[in-house]
């Protein structure tokens, strides 16, 4: 009787070890997986931050771009204006 209750006793305590390390494997792939989409989340606000910059800077430039040829065409105005006096 007394080995059949030992056996029991350790079959039981593998069973607990087996469950305990499954449930930990569990939590640690489950972890992963969230790191992951945090990771990938970051990434996507990563690049569209970037590209929205991209932009911004390529509308500063054409700004910029537009007034410099406005005052271009006004200086121009000015020496032919000068020219016919």
């Amino acid at each position: 009787k007394a080995e059949a209750r030992r056996q029991s006793l350790e079959a039981q305590k593998l069973e607990f070890v087996a469950k305990e390390k499954q449930r930990m494997q569990e939590a640690l792939m489950k972890s992963q997986k969230e790191e992951e989409e945090k990771a990938k989340a970051a990434q996507a606000k990563l690049r569209r931050s970037m590209e929205i910059t991209k932009e911004n800077r390529e509308l500063q430039i054409m700004s910029l771009q537009e007034k410099l040829r406005e005052h271009l065409a006004k200086v121009q105005e000015v020496c032919r204006n000068s020219e016919s006096m």
